[in-house]
């Protein structure tokens, strides 16, 4: 089990499974609200990866801060080192690679939802 701020991401164990592979679970109707309706496909991809958009939104808060502490900066380079890990800079690339393999056509990833 994983915590980051707050929110528990638990996903459960599939046996005979790569103990390295990640399991992401899509629903099937997507509620958008008027804002996200304006979103390409690619972006609510995106915008799926909980860990990500948790970590990047720690990295905003920590670098907005003045004089960050001690603790703040270790916080930052452990932030920084675990986006890295993710390939948090590869997320636009497997969203494509991802509706590809659904069969997304360029059109498709092209209009807004």
């Amino acid at each position: 089990m994983r915590i980051f701020h707050g929110c528990v991401i638990d996903p459960p164990r599939i046996e005979q499974m790569w103990r390295n592979a990640t399991i992401h679970y899509v629903t099937q109707e997507v509620q958008l609200s008027d804002d996200r309706e304006n979103w390409t496909p690619q972006q609510v991809v995106i915008d799926a990866d909980i860990e990500r958009n948790i970590l990047l939104a720690e990295v905003q808060e920590l670098e907005a801060k003045d004089a960050p502490s001690g603790d703040e900066q270790a916080r930052l380079t452990e932030v920084h080192d675990r986006l890295v890990v993710i390939g948090a800079d590869a997320a636009e690339g497997r969203a494509v690679e991802l509706l590809v393999n659904l069969g997304f056509s360029e059109h498709l990833m092209a209009r807004t939802m």
